[in-house]
């Protein structure tokens, strides 16, 4: 026997508190509203993991496998075949040995599947020739490097290896900066392996630094590109799985603006109702009162569609589709696919700890945290001054880079021995005043606020609604007396009133419903905020008896005030009043 089926309540029971608290599926199970949103969201979830395992990883592990190749062939050539390791920078000391690898790259390049296993090609010029291997240079001087009839920019070939052939090789480099060697190989792959594409294009450049003189520092930058294709079969290289990915992307951001539309909908009918209490408890409200009217979710999906959009757009873009560009949208999609699944786990107070425990942490973490950044750059910047002989403090980006591994306790005894060698005294110093601060002090009062913060979800718990819980009224309640202490005591009232209006309205609009058009006749809101805006000025006529009291000793001709005040109150005010009446537009 089959068990009947919950009986569905009608939509107009849907209150504001629902709208904006209710999970999708209770919302599905209570109000039959299918949760469209979630199911799009988590089959992007789905497949943007999917792109980054099985296009992404797959060509990684290509690339990775060719940047180990021109690293050794054109970068540290002495690498043995166990080392696996990539080195980013190679020292040349010698004149000989620089001209002696400028031109063993250049042969490498020209005959480049005699020192690979693979096979690769080359890009040609007009006349059939394959195009040789450009060498850019920038100079120190440039006017006197003018005169001398250098050039900024050289084709080298193993017959011509441009600057590098003068007599006098010194005298050129001694006016240059920088230069660096750059060309291009394609790669056609089996059809057979297991990369997004079967052919990539990869351009390298080989950077030498002398700026400083002395010695020569190498290093390699790469492009990645795949070749050109007539056409596009989506059944081949998970092309359909980018397309799968585009349409949910879409569609996602299409809700997205539905969303976005019908809450702007929603206030501007809170804003604007017919029924005057409900525009007081609107106009009630602080500015974080309103601001829950809008789910800041709505941010981070925004962002994660439109990386997943121009991801998967970026797959059909053969000849400009740079593969770095390609791959930090896909990496960065499925990333915030994965950040936006907490969203839906509020309802389990378990699940969404992290969540709550950085609200509660995080107004007294932030402003810590900026109060320790003066102390960790001062220690930065002084590590430049005293350690540069190690090496390892170049820049303030390494010195921070170094601080912050110590900080961590990474490498220790490598730093401290580092430090120690190059300033016997101010070495033991800066160490142990650096570690004692940060990691005895730091890290435990970093601790204890983050342990504060989750303690407080124990004895306050947050409750679903946001700030309408007693909870979160009772703390901003109280937040806002800490902050009146040496006010007056009428602006203590005051302020205490607005707090507790705010709270009453936020929580008077969550249980109430909103519907209607928004331009209906408004005449009695008007009347009734004319009213109250009245007892204002009301308020305001009381205070004239402080005015008019006189000094001691000054005489006051009372009948004179008196008549002037009459005359303000029966004349101008009404004249004022009825050219507001006349001029504006309701």
């Amino acid at each position: 026997m089959k068990t009947p089926r919950k009986s569905v309540k009608p939509l107009k029971n849907l209150s504001l508190r629902d709208q904006l608290y209710m999970p999708p599926l209770e919302k599905y199970s209570v109000f039959g509203i299918f949760p469209w949103a979630m199911v799009i969201h988590l089959l992007l979830v789905l497949f943007a993991s999917c792109q980054v395992v099985l296009i992404i990883n797959s060509s990684a592990l290509y690339s990775y496998s060719q940047l180990m190749l021109w690293n050794q062939l054109f970068l540290n050539k002495d690498v043995q075949g166990s080392d696996t390791s990539l080195s980013y920078t190679f020292t040349l000391f010698r004149i000989n040995k620089l001209q002696s690898y400028v031109q063993e790259t250049v042969e490498k390049y020209y005959d480049i599947n005699s020192h690979a296993i693979d096979n690769y090609s080359f890009k040609y010029n007009e006349y059939g020739d394959k195009k040789p291997v450009k060498m850019f240079v920038k100079y120190s001087d440039r006017e006197k490097a003018k005169d001398k009839h250098y050039s900024d920019e050289y084709d080298l070939t193993t017959n011509d290896l441009g600057p590098f052939e003068f007599v006098n090789l010194k005298d050129f480099l001694d006016l240059v900066s920088e230069f660096q060697l750059q060309f291009t190989l394609l790669h056609h792959l089996n059809p057979h392996v297991d990369t997004a594409s079967t052919c990539y294009e990869w351009t390298i450049s080989q950077i030498y630094q002398y700026t400083y003189h002395g010695t020569i520092e190498v290093f390699q930058e790469f492009d990645r590109g795949v070749c050109h294709s007539d056409s596009i079969n989506v059944f081949e290289k998970y092309i359909w799985l980018d397309i799968l990915v585009l349409i949910l992307s879409l569609s996602s951001i299409v809700i997205t603006m539905l969303y976005l539309f019908n809450r702007a909908l929603l206030i501007s009918r809170l804003k604007y109702n017919p029924r005057a209490t409900m525009a007081y408890a609107w106009d009630s409200l602080s500015t974080k009162e309103k601001l829950h009217f809008i789910d800041l979710w709505i941010l981070v999906t925004i962002f994660g569609n439109l990386c997943q959009l121009f991801g998967s757009l970026s797959a059909f873009i053969d000849e400009q589709n740079v593969l770095n560009i390609h791959e930090i949208f896909i990496g960065f999609g499925c990333f915030f696919s994965w950040i936006t699944i907490i969203r839906y786990l509020e309802p389990a107070k378990n699940a969404y700890t992290i969540v709550h425990t950085m609200q509660r942490a995080f107004p007294i973490l932030g402003p810590y945290m900026v109060g320790i950044l003066p102390v960790f750059m001062a220690f930065s910047f002084l590590s430049i001054c005293l350690f540069w002989e190690t090496g390892l403090y170049s820049s303030p980006i390494w010195a921070m880079i170094v601080n912050f591994c110590m900080l961590n306790g990474d490498s220790l005894y490598f730093f401290i021995s580092a430090d120690y060698t190059a300033n016997k005294i101010f070495g033991q110093l800066y160490i142990y005043a650096f570690l004692v601060f940060f990691i005895c002090c730091i890290h435990n009062i970093f601790i204890a606020i983050i342990q504060d913060g989750f303690a407080s979800l124990q004895t306050n718990p947050i409750k679903q609604g946001g700030d309408s819980d007693e909870e979160a009224d009772t703390s901003s309640f109280f937040s806002a007396l800490s902050k009146l202490k040496k006010k007056k005591n009428q602006d203590k009232e005051d302020e205490i009133d607005r707090v507790k209006k705010s709270r009453k309205a936020f929580r008077k609009i969550l249980t109430g419903r909103v519907s209607g058009p928004i331009n209906q006749d408004r005449t009695q809101t008007y009347l009734e905020r004319m009213e109250r805006e009245f007892e204002d000025i009301k308020k305001a006529i009381s205070s004239l008896p402080d005015v008019i009291e006189p000094e001691p000793g000054h005489r006051v001709d009372r009948n004179a005030l008196k008549e002037r005040m009459n005359a303000m109150l029966s004349k101008d005010i009404m004249d004022y009043a009825d050219m507001l009446l006349t001029t504006k537009v309701f």
